[in-house]
């Protein structure tokens, strides 16, 4: 007796097309495509954040525009960037960017509104795709699964930051993948095995991920199609060659097919494992589990999963074993449903596939864990919630409608009243959750409050605050309260990870800038012990600690460095003038300071500090002239106009004495000494009655 073919298993049409009203399926492609763009318009207006810098803002090969592009496909996925080799090789979504920053240089907004546009499409080839899934099905199946999937909070990471456009595409040429490929299981036309090759070479210059086609393509024609196993196998062969191509151009890229630098532990927390497999993999597991969850209960949600979010779990942990028992229910499930073609094992071999190249499980990444990671996965959950969404309104997938799409409402409202519930929540999460990706400082100031152990947001959120901000506040007050707020931040940052050279750098910059010089030495060498390596920038903030500590000649050694490294400068050789000149030597104040001079004559720090340098030596004519081309440069300083007068009054000038401090106090109301020295040349010159104006009896 011949066997049926399994309920669940779609039948094969004649034409190979699905069957479903043309109108109809145009009309709810519009409504997937038009959520996706009204659930992430919010985000057109945003800034660059987090690896925008690196793959867009400080990318040199993007800022030079689509000349670069043959470059950009040659070399790493970073190479625009930092000369690290992280084992990447993703040259889709760099051309892209260089596309748009040839369109418009600088522009977030041109970048949020084109990853808001590859999203509507996604939405729109994710509902076509589906419907060639399930051609002899009610259109309701795909349509719920696109709401559901489209909806979901979990994508917030890949639309809000532009430099996620790699998952976008990858998955949008992956559903271009696995059309074809079933398109050809159904008609067994060669062009169809010409694009399902030609989408997955694209989907792997997109993001590694897309090597999930090799096992996902055939089993799709498995699933959702009658054609045997071998025809099956076929559809496999135009994507194992695609792999192949781009394994060549990868290896010859990279130098190999990783070709990795050192994970360092801040990004993955399984580092700290590296001698003991059973805890990283007991950790791996346990961090799968918590993908499980994050796709059932999307919050809260955080950008940055790395040291220390997740603790390293030993294998009797319940947490662990739990995870380990979801894990085989659903290997054992999906293996068991196999044979009849079960679209719920489709669906959960999917999330396995997808998420198997980012687990840690067989390979370590530089990622601990990520939500962008779960952007594929989220496809599988939402079949399974929809298939049981279903079932629980008692309407089958089996069911070919021909209703007009007001009828198809109709008919199906009680599910679609439902899913609109489900959708308006995922939606509102998603919605809130885009505001946080506002900018850089949104974010980590959101994200810390859920995910206060993360010692990366926690160091970001602190150098935002001191390195960005605070050094670039005019008002003092608000200064301080920046300097405060974020070397608080970035104390959290070192003591959950005490080897942070670049934390500790941050910090101590915190502190110069608070001048408690002391601490700010100890966070200077303890970064010096650190940090991956050194350079001008940091010797000459760790000089200007040792020399406002009174330490000077441990100043001018770390000043030295600063020059040795960069001999161009500014800041080092005006600095170590200045401590020169507080040793006594002014012979070298003098050449190191005539060296910034030459290097900026613009700046009036140098003239300053000249004009110090000849004060103390008692040559106060001399002084004289270079305060007032200090003074040419900035007038708005109030202590150079102090000096200015101090050097008048030594020489007896009071008027012009008097006129230095007054135009001080103009520059500073709140300089006492100004304040002081007026009443002291009132004084001088005999007019008492101004002088107790100035200094009260």
């Amino acid at each position: 007796m011949k066997k049926r073919l399994p309920p669940q298993a779609p039948t094969p049409t004649v034409s190979g097309s699905n069957n479903h009203p043309k109108k109809l399926q145009r009309s709810l492609m519009v409504i997937c495509g038009m959520l996706a763009i009204l659930l992430y318009a919010n985000t057109i207006t945003h800034d660059y954040v987090l690896d925008d810098d690196m793959a867009i803002v400080k990318n040199t090969f993007v800022q030079e525009g689509i000349s670069a592009i043959p470059k950009i496909f040659t070399t790493p996925y970073r190479a625009g960037f930092s000369d690290r080799n992280e084992g990447l090789y993703r040259p889709l979504s760099i051309a892209l960017f260089a596309a748009q920053w040839q369109l418009a240089p600088g522009n977030a907004q041109v970048g949020h509104l084109i990853n808001v546009l590859l999203y509507a499409l996604t939405a729109i080839l994710l509902f076509v795709t589906l419907s060639l899934f399930f051609a002899d099905k009610n259109p309701l199946f795909p349509f719920v699964i696109t709401l559901l999937f489209i909806a979901h909070p979990l994508h917030t990471e890949v639309v809000a930051n532009i430099k996620s456009s790699d998952e976008i595409l990858c998955f949008l040429f992956c559903l271009v993948a696995l059309w074809s490929s079933l398109k050809y299981g159904k008609q067994e036309k060669i062009k169809y095995l010409v694009l399902a090759g030609f989408s997955t070479f694209l989907a792997l210059l997109s993001k590694e991920t897309g090597v999930t086609l090799l096992v996902m393509a055939p089993l799709t024609v498995y699933f959702f199609s009658a054609v045997s196993v071998k025809k099956c196998l076929m559809t496999a062969i135009p994507v194992i060659l695609a792999f192949f191509v781009y394994l060549a151009i990868r290896v010859s890229v990279l130098s190999g097919v990783s070709n990795l630098d050192e994970i360092l532990l801040i990004n993955n927390s399984l580092v700290a494992a590296e001698e003991d497999t059973l805890t990283r993999l007991a950790t791996s597991i346990f961090i799968i589990g918590k993908y499980f969850s994050l796709l059932a209960l999307p919050y809260p949600l955080c950008y940055d999963y790395s040291y220390n979010t997740i603790a390293l779990l030993p294998f009797g942990n319940p947490k662990v074993l739990l995870s380990l028992s979801i894990i085989i229910a659903i290997i054992v499930f999906a293996l068991s449903r196999l044979k009849s073609r079960d679209p719920i094992a489709w669906a959960l071999i999917f999330i396995g596939a997808t998420l198997s190249p980012v687990a840690n499980i067989f390979f370590i990444i530089e990622a601990t864990m990520g939500e962008r990671f779960l952007y594929m996965p989220v496809l599988g959950f939402s079949m399974i919630i929809a298939l049981l969404l279903t079932k629980l309104f008692k309407r089958s997938v089996d069911i070919n409608t021909n209703h007009s799409t007001a009828g198809f409402i109709k008919t199906n409202s009680g599910l679609l009243a439902m899913v609109t519930i489900v959708v308006v929540i995922y939606g509102t999460v998603t919605v809130v959750r885009n505001t946080a990706w506002k900018d850089n400082l949104t974010l980590v100031k959101t994200d810390v409050q859920t995910h206060p152990n993360s010692v990366r947001i926690r160091y970001a959120y602190g150098s935002i605050l001191v390195m960005e901000k605070a050094l670039n506040e005019k008002n003092e007050t608000r200064k301080k309260q920046l300097l405060l707020e974020g070397t608080q931040q970035l104390v959290e940052a070192v003591r959950i990870l005490p080897d942070y050279g670049d934390a500790w750098f941050n910090l101590g910059m915190g502190y110069k800038e608070l001048e408690d010089y002391k601490k700010a030495i100890a966070c200077f060498e303890n970064a010096e012990a650190h940090m991956v390596k050194t350079n001008a920038t940091f010797y000459v903030a760790a000089g200007i600690a040792y020399g406002e500590d009174g330490q000077y000649e441990k100043a001018i050694q770390e000043l030295q460095k600063a020059i040795d490294l960069d001999s161009s400068g500014y800041d080092a050789y005006n600095n170590i003038g200045l401590y020169y000149s507080r040793t006594g030597n002014y012979s070298m104040s003098f050449q190191m300071l005539n060296k910034a001079i030459q290097l900026n004559p613009n700046d009036d720090h140098a003239y300053y500090n000249m004009g110090n340098t000849y004060a103390a030596m008692n040559d106060f004519t001399n002084a004289l002239s270079f305060y007032k081309k200090a003074l040419s440069l900035n007038p708005a300083s109030d202590i150079a106009w102090v000096n200015l007068g101090n050097c008048y009054g030594v020489l007896k000038d009071y008027p012009n004495a008097l006129l230095a401090f007054e135009k001080a106090l103009q520059a500073n109301p709140s300089n006492e000494l100004a304040r002081f020295n007026i009443g002291t040349t009132y004084f001088m010159l005999g007019d008492s009655v101004n002088g107790r104006k100035y200094i009260p009896d």
